[in-house]
């Protein structure tokens, strides 16, 4: 776990130290619980960017959106249903539920469970200003197991809508930087997974 501290920033960061259980994982985008008084428009723009992001992300495998599981024709009411509760519990706890998780790695396919959200926190004792939250996290799918997850804050000064956006896209990048790094493998970890598809094993 790191803790940084950078002016009005502040980020809290776990990941596990074997990032082969992250890296060219197949990830499926979970959708979070949205909280007033962040506004529906900025909670949705961070969303989709950091959906976008992992869709770019080169240490990741293939990303199923929330509008791909959505597409989906052949998922079961049951996969339904623990998609939207594994996403509002794991958005409102940050606890995984290892049950509802195994169900989406067994009838979706995939590897990784991803959710993230931002809360805009209006403070009116605070003498800095107001804070956002970023928080997000990655989930092992079979197992349940939280194998990511950052809290990023920062305080606002400027609370009207220029200010929040701007705010929760330092953030949303923050968030995006900190996802790459712990799903790339180390060096010598690279090497020894490049030679052993070398060797065909």
């Amino acid at each position: 776990m790191a803790l940084l501290a950078t002016g009005c920033s502040l980020s809290t960061i776990f990941h596990i130290d074997d990032a082969s259980r992250l890296h060219q994982g197949t990830v499926l985008v979970l959708e979070s619980t949205y909280l007033a008084p962040t506004g529906q428009a900025l909670h949705e723009r961070v969303v989709e960017r950091i959906e976008a992001g992992l869709q770019r992300l080169e240490e990741a495998g293939p990303v199923h959106t929330r509008a791909d599981f959505a597409a989906l024709g052949d998922v079961s009411l049951e996969a339904r249903n623990a998609y939207e509760r594994f996403g509002n519990t794991l958005s409102l706890t940050g606890v995984p539920d290892p049950e509802l998780s195994h169900i989406l790695a067994r009838e979706v396919d995939v590897d990784l469970l991803a959710q993230a959200q931002v809360v805009f926190l209006p403070c009116s004792t605070c003498e800095l200003g107001d804070q956002m939250w970023l928080v997000g996290q990655v989930v092992e799918a079979d197992t349940g197991t939280l194998l990511f997850r950052a809290h990023l804050r920062q305080t606002v000064f400027d609370a009207d809508a220029e200010g929040l956006q701007e705010v929760a896209d330092d953030l949303t990048e923050s968030y995006l930087t900190d996802l790459r790094l712990a799903f790339r493998l180390r060096h010598h970890r690279a090497r020894f997974e490049n030679l052993k598809r070398r060797a065909g094993t």
